[in-house]
């Protein structure tokens, strides 16, 4: 099984949160990639850096030979940060799974390993199950 992991977006429109979704896409593929004979995770080729507007996810299936894409945005909302999480079918472009965080001050700091598991284990029930 093989899957990308396209880098968080900062939808924020500030600077500051750049770091925060970096750390998050990082997170999410060095989590992803903990078990390499279940699972091959791609999440730094160029096709993936592509900006979100003229992103193609059939196109990225193809170029990089996967079936399943993860990716997810950074938001602020009413001045709280909300972080969203899509786990897609690249053939159709299905959402097996999708989720909001929406952390407290007290929680920002695990954010990243919160997000990781979660989708790490979105991944294992809806594709490594036999």
């Amino acid at each position: 099984m093989r899957i990308a992991v396209v880098p968080f977006d900062n939808e924020t429109g500030r600077s500051e949160y750049d770091l925060l979704a970096q750390m998050l896409t990082d997170a999410t593929v060095a989590r992803l990639a903990a078990d390499p004979e279940r699972l091959a995770v791609i999440g730094n080729a160029a096709v993936l850096r592509a900006p979100r507007r003229s992103r193609d996810l059939t196109g990225i299936g193809r170029a990089l030979a996967v079936g399943h894409v993860v990716l997810g945005q950074v938001q602020q909302i009413d001045g709280r940060l909300r972080v969203t999480t899509h786990l897609i079918r690249v053939r159709d472009q299905v959402h097996l799974w999708a989720h909001r965080f929406e952390p407290s001050a007290d929680e920002a700091p695990s954010l990243d390993r919160d997000v990781s598991e979660a989708v790490a284990g979105a991944v294992a029930k809806r594709l490594l199950q036999p």
